[in-house]
């Protein structure tokens, strides 16, 4: 009984780093799609990037966004290049996306509060 409560326990968490993950990986999809439009790039290997730094990321169990980590685990052009998009972004995604852009602004706060 204590083996399956314990399994039960690790699959709820990587059921919840999955849900996360995706979450994460949706957002920072509907970011670069904002730049990309905006100014007539194509930076889907950032996104290929993003996503592989997403998959395995070191602080699984602590996962929030990746500008409030003390790990930087992307290389310095990608770093910068994510910073620009989120920027760009930012202050578009409320006209594009209110839902997501409130439901950050809500976990940013939360993440905030809790530290």
């Amino acid at each position: 009984m204590l083996t399956y409560i314990k399994s039960y326990k690790l699959m709820a968490k990587f059921i919840n780093y999955k849900e996360i993950y995706r979450k994460t990986k949706e957002l920072i999809s509907i970011m670069i799609k904002i730049y990309e439009d905006g100014n007539k790039v194509d930076l889907s290997d950032l996104k290929n990037y993003a996503f592989k730094r997403i998959e395995f990321c070191p602080r699984k169990e602590e996962k929030t966004f990746c500008s409030s980590c003390p790990i930087h685990c992307y290389q310095k052009t990608y770093r910068q290049q994510i910073r620009e998009v989120m920027k760009y972004s930012g202050k578009r995604i409320i006209f594009k996306h209110p839902i997501i852009a409130f439901k950050h602004v809500i976990n940013t706060l939360k993440y905030k509060i809790m530290r």
